[in-house]
């Protein structure tokens, strides 16, 4: 699912675990993200930037709403279209395949290149 509902999962297990008490306990919360938006790129759909930053906001409104006392830690994207300059055994190659086709296995330059400049807007606007 999207961030919003990757959110609220987590607040639905936090809520459920009776170890954790939702109101006293300090928790931490780390959103890696942008990367699988980049490494999905060329398939069913393309996020552009400021979709990216909406469903940030809506996962951190979501979080701000029902997590008292709770950090956030927002880490942005790394440079996706790295992984294709990584060298590479058969084994890479078999990952990269599954788990990053756009970048690594890119159709031809401009589809990797505008996936480098998605990356540079996902950055800025983060």
């Amino acid at each position: 699912g999207g961030m919003a509902e990757q959110a609220r999962t987590l607040i639905d297990k936090i809520k459920g675990d009776e170890s954790i008490d939702l109101e006293n306990d300090w928790k931490v919360v780390t959103m890696l993200i942008g990367g699988n938006d980049l490494c999905d790129y060329c398939t069913v759909y393309k996020k552009d930037a400021q979709t990216y930053v909406n469903n940030i906001q809506q996962a951190l409104d979501v979080l701000h709403a029902e997590l008292p006392r709770t950090f956030v830690n927002v880490v942005t994207v790394m440079n996706i279209p790295d992984i294709a300059k990584i060298p590479r055994t058969w084994v890479c190659d078999i990952a990269h395949y599954h788990l990053c086709r756009c970048v690594s296995y890119a159709r031809d330059e401009a589809a990797l290149a505008e996936i480098e400049e998605v990356n540079r807007q996902y950055v800025n606007l983060t």
